[in-house]
């Protein structure tokens, strides 16, 4: 774990939000996804360990284990983070509007809509987002928060973070969630996000 998140962790009391993405941007059917789940300060640890045993001390990416066939690992690491969690939502915003070939807007309508939700209803302080592996899309998801402390939808305390998986294993919660959820869109397939969907908020942004 890098030092920062270390002391944005030390720093905060309140539960934290693990946050990533999917979306289809170049079919007949767009969308984005963004996924959040919530675990408490004082469960992150235990939660991290329970993950990284889950799965040979790895960090889980649910795409590449469904392409590589790994059905038995991808389903008991859904059932794992179908208990792990304080909290989960979707976010989906269907279709993604003409123009926005890279997402970015319906990123930023995602970001913009969640974020509040989750600090007032939530209590949420602090965000962990996957790392984009780019360097100006990061600097895109700063400007939101940014502007939100600025406009008053969040208090002046909320942070956001960027982190790689291997660094926060805690990430691969809404990546478990995002793609699951992307199952029932592309696929019509349930049977993945079915565990999680009891304890799941889903939010249709038209």
């Amino acid at each position: 774990m890098d030092r920062q998140l270390h002391r944005l962790y030390a720093e905060n009391q309140h539960p934290v939000a693990f946050v990533d993405e999917s979306y289809e941007l170049r079919s007949g059917e767009t969308f984005y996804i963004l996924a959040s789940a919530l675990v408490y300060p004082e469960d992150l640890s235990q939660t991290r360990l329970s993950l990284l045993e889950t799965y040979g001390n790895d960090a889980i990416h649910a795409a590449p284990m469904f392409q590589r066939m790994e059905y038995v690992s991808l389903r008991k690491a859904i059932e794992l983070a179908a208990t792990h969690h304080d909290g989960m939502d979707v976010i989906v915003q269907a279709p993604v509007a003409e123009g926005d070939t890279r997402g970015e807007r319906a990123r930023r309508r995602c970001l913009e809509y969640i974020v509040p939700l989750l600090h007032h209803n939530e209590s949420v302080s602090l965000f962990v987002l996957d790392s984009l592996d780019n360097p100006m899309a990061i600097r895109r998801d700063r400007f939101v928060f940014s502007d939100l402390r600025q406009a008053g939808a969040v208090s002046r305390n909320v942070r956001e973070h960027h982190a790689f998986p291997s660094m926060e294993p805690l990430l691969g919660l809404p990546d478990l969630l995002a793609w699951s959820f992307r199952q029932r869109l592309t696929r019509r397939d349930d049977s993945w996000f079915e565990p999680l969907s009891s304890e799941t908020t889903i939010h249709s942004l038209s």
